[in-house]
């Protein structure tokens, strides 16, 4: 089976679509209102199911502006990495050769031999401009982790209401009370 071309490619289905099919807010809540279910830990599925929804849709933001904040450092990466090279002792010279070197294939050339000649290649300009972005990272990295682990446990609220797990038995002196679920009758 051979990959599909662009044209026979699905249209992508607008965020409001989805909205009104799956009844959340842009928040990632329903939009109706009622009383919570005890089942779910005082939430309906809808909300767990929007909430998760929504978290997904964030987290793919948050990866994107990952990759964007790394691609924008690469310039004053650059800069660094050929102060340092070069001693700082043209600077006008480094900030003309950081400016060309993403447009300019002989710029590109030549900052490639001094970086070669101090033993670094265009991998370590990535790794510079990490470097400079390791606290914007974390912080997104921290949310990223939040985001997945509220995933995580909407899905298990989730999976317990599925498999009727969720209604709490309450013990008392003289036996068990199920409250919000079968008595087994």
């Amino acid at each position: 089976m051979g990959m599909k071309k662009h044209s026979d490619l699905p249209e992508p289905v607008p965020v409001a679509t989805i909205k009104s099919r799956t009844g959340c807010s842009s928040q990632g809540v329903p939009r109706k209102s009622g009383p919570p279910d005890r089942a779910t830990g005082g939430s309906r599925p809808r909300t767990r199911i929007c909430e998760i929804i929504h978290g997904e849709w964030e987290m793919q933001r948050l990866r994107e502006f990952k990759d964007l904040i790394i691609t924008s450092a690469r310039g004053p990466a650059l800069k660094n990495l050929l102060s340092i090279a070069l001693d700082a002792s043209g600077a006008a010279d480094i900030d003309d050769l950081a400016e060309r070197f993403f447009t300019n294939k002989g710029v590109r050339k030549k900052v490639g031999d001094i970086l070669r000649k101090y033993g670094m290649t265009e991998a370590s300009i990535d790794a510079e401009a990490f470097r400079h972005c390791l606290v914007e990272l974390g912080e997104i990295n921290r949310r990223l982790a939040e985001l997945s682990s509220r995933r995580d446990k909407n899905l298990q609220q989730l999976e317990d209401y599925r498999a009727g797990l969720a209604s709490p038995t309450h013990w008392r002196e003289g036996g068990a009370v199920m409250i919000g679920g079968d008595d087994g009758d």
